[in-house]
């Protein structure tokens, strides 16, 4: 399991574009964008998501040249929604995986021992 874990971490660190990402504040913009998406989760009652993705999106060309990389997060594939009228814990609890993994206290000691 660690060592899958290792190559999700590797992976991330080279999708945010290594230690450039890592010090731009691009991580940090992925993740403001991600807890707001969780904000919207924990307060809404009227649907339930399955089977649903989550598209992170940016200009790397830009980050590299010192310009604003245009972050994007959004919710993709609406497989599934169903009425309710609970919180829909299972995709919070996806939301918060998520928002662990982009940490950057967890991506860098992945790259660094690799």
């Amino acid at each position: 399991m660690i060592k899958t874990y290792g190559v999700i971490f590797i992976g991330l660190y080279d999708f945010v574009n290594g230690t450039l990402g890592l010090k731009s504040g691009l991580v940090n913009r992925i993740l403001e964008l991600l807890r707001k998406i969780r904000s919207w989760f924990e307060n809404q009652r009227r649907y339930n998501f399955y089977g649903s993705s989550i598209l992170i999106t940016y200009d790397a060309y830009k980050l590299e040249e010192g310009e604003d990389p245009k972050v994007q997060v959004r919710m993709i594939d609406f497989s599934y929604v169903l009425s309710s009228t609970a919180k829909d814990e299972n995709y919070i609890g996806a939301l918060e995986k998520l928002i662990k993994v982009f940490l950057v206290d967890s991506i860098i000691p992945y790259y660094i021992h690799s």
